[in-house]
């Protein structure tokens, strides 16, 4: 079942202004997410996935504070009975043509994604036969899935993590996360 691994939720979006988004989006600085030895505590479970893979992969991240993604960021941290700062706010940028092979995030539980550029890629998970597409999603990151070689532009989202724990204790599982969400509407 697809939601086993994915969620849809734009209707809960809907009144915010994406466009504004990825204006905010368009003017911030991205920094690699990879340095030498930290994909180890980033990706979890992976298949055959060498350290080199990372050494200049081109996967990029720039925190969210402010502004229009802070908004949805606080909005969905509500939902959650969260403080937003837990959330792990980010702008993720995966470059043109590359790919993330099959991994498990070692760092979240569930990943809160909303699809600013790019919508054409698409996500495989282990146990599911079809590639699924969507632009706004959580997805069950304690999955093996990967990120097939997407379109020809960037895939931009503003990601917001559900990590293993918060203050020493454990969070909510992806199960538990889309049971909030439905709750909300």
């Amino acid at each position: 079942m697809i939601e086993d691994f994915v969620f849809h939720f734009g209707h809960l979006i809907q009144d915010f202004d994406l466009d504004k988004v990825r204006e905010q989006e368009s003017k911030v600085e991205y920094t690699n997410v990879f340095s030498e030895g930290s994909y180890q505590r980033m990706v979890g479970e992976s298949e055959d996935i060498p350290p080199s893979y990372f050494d200049n992969h081109p996967l990029q991240r720039s925190q969210v504070e402010d502004g229009p993604a802070w908004e949805i960021t606080e909005y969905i941290a509500n939902i959650l009975d969260w403080e937003p700062h837990q959330l792990g706010s980010n702008f993720i940028k995966l470059k043109s043509g590359q790919d993330f092979k099959w991994h498990v995030d070692a760092m979240c539980r569930a990943s809160i994604n909303i699809i600013l550029r790019g919508f054409d890629a698409h996500v495989m998970f282990k146990g599911y036969p079809d590639p699924i597409y969507y632009e706004t999603a959580i997805l069950n990151t304690s999955v093996i899935h990967c990120v097939p070689k997407g379109p020809p532009q960037d895939r931009v989202m503003l990601k917001l993590r559900v990590p293993h724990s918060i203050d020493g204790g454990p969070t909510l599982s992806y199960n538990e996360v889309v049971k909030k969400f439905k709750l909300a509407g």
